[in-house]
C-alpha cells in the first residue's frame, strides 16, 4: 500500500472541516426531513 507524508496541520485543518461538512450535512438533512413531514401534512386546496 502507499504511503503518503502529509503536514500534521493540514491534515487538521482538513479533519476540522470535514467533521464541520458532517454536523452541517446532518442538520441540513434535518431539516429537510421537517420539510418533507409538512409538506405530507398539508392539504392541497384544490386548483
Amino acid at each position: 500500500m502507499a504511503q503518503t507524508v502529509g503536514d500534521p496541520t493540514e491534515i487538521r485543518k482538513f479533519a476540522q472541516m470535514l467533521q464541520r461538512f458532517n454536523r452541517d450535512l446532518a442538520n441540513n438533512t434535518r431539516i429537510l426531513q421537517g420539510q418533507f413531514r409538512t409538506l405530507g401534512e398539508t392539504k392541497s386546496s384544490g386548483g
